[in-house]
C-alpha cells in the first residue's frame, strides 16, 4: 500500500506505476535542453538509487505516459453506456438501502410505543 503522501502530488501516475523489468515504483525525473525545455520523465526507481545494474528499465516521458493511460480509462471504463450501468446499479442499491433503513425505523418505532404502553399500564 502506499503512503497519502505519495499519491497526494500533482503528478497522476505517483504512487501507481511501476517498472516493467523489476516491479519497482516509477519515479520522476526531469531533464532540462540546451534551448531550456524542462522535460519530465517516468524513470525506474530501482535504476535511480541503486544504477544501472539493479535494472535495465528505460524512462518513459511523462506525458506520453499519462496520455496512454488517460485514452485506455477514457476508452474502456468511462463509455457512456458503462457509466449508466454502473449509476443504475448505484441507484438500485441506494433504493434497497433507503428501504431497509425505512422498515427499521418504522421496527424500532412500533418497538418504542409498545415500550411506551407497556410503562404506562404499570
Amino acid at each position: 500500500m502506499t503512503s497519502v503522501k505519495a499519491n497526494a502530488g500533482p503528478i497522476l501516475l505517483t504512487g501507481l506505476a511501476v517498472c516493467a523489468n523489476c516491479g519497482a515504483g516509477m519515479t520522476q525525473r526531469t531533464g532540462t535542453s540546451k534551448n531550456g525545455r524542462v522535460y519530465t520523465y517516468y524513470t525506474c526507481g530501482s535504476r535511480t538509487q541503486k544504477g544501472k545494474t539493479a535494472c535495465p528499465g528505460n524512462s518513459i516521458p511523462m506525458p506520453l505516459l499519462d496520455d496512454l493511460v488517460v485514452d485506455a480509462l477514457n476508452s474502456k471504463l468511462l463509455r457512456p453506456d458503462r457509466l449508466a450501468s454502473l449509476l443504475e446499479n448505484l441507484i438500485s442499491r441506494q433504493t434497497e438501502r433507503a428501504g431497509a433503513i425505512d422498515a427499521r425505523i418504522a421496527d424500532l418505532k412500533n418497538k418504542a410505543e409498545d415500550a411506551d404502553e407497556r410503562l404506562r399500564r404499570l
